[in-house]
């Protein structure tokens, strides 16, 4: 009787077993999966913010030859749109570097468009400010505050 209970204990600990590997094997794909798709999500907030922060140097270099309304405007909604997109992509140290260079390019094209309205005629304060921004614009640096956003090392 004794040898029955324990073979029938043995059979249905033999059962127990491929149930048990299939359910680490399982585990260990969820696992896999899961850091998949977390690389998977860096690689495209990386992608993301990479053109981000070319499309924000492109802008703040050209910002600085700005010479007609329609360069200006389209200058203008670009880093406007831009400003938004930060507060999805970074923490609000980028967000407030957008909005300097936003503020500074504006300031900039409002010289520019005086300027251009005037014929040349802007007024010495208009001048004092449009001179400030762009020395502000070319010599803010992007890098440093990207950078931590941009290495791949450590992800924020």
């Amino acid at each position: 009787m004794l040898n029955l209970i324990c073979s029938s204990l043995g059979v249905e600990i033999l059962k127990v077993f491929p149930v048990l590997i299939v359910g680490l094997i399982a585990a260990n794909i969820a696992r896999e999966q899961k850091e998949i798709a977390r690389a998977k999500l860096k690689l495209d907030l990386f992608e993301k913010r990479i053109l981000f922060f070319n499309t924000t140097k492109a802008l703040v270099d050209s910002s600085k030859d700005l010479t007609n309304e329609e360069s200006i405007n389209e200058c203008s909604e670009k880093l406007f749109k831009m400003y938004h997109e930060s507060t999805f992509l970074f923490d609000n140290d980028i967000k407030k570097l957008m909005s300097d260079v936003h503020r500074n390019v504006s300031v900039l094209a409002e010289v520019v468009i005086e300027s251009l309205q005037s014929k040349g005629k802007a007024s010495s304060d208009s001048l004092a400010k449009g001179v400030a921004a762009k020395e502000w614009l070319q010599n803010v640096d992007l890098v440093t505050p990207f950078k931590p956003y941009l290495d791949l090392s450590k992800w924020k």
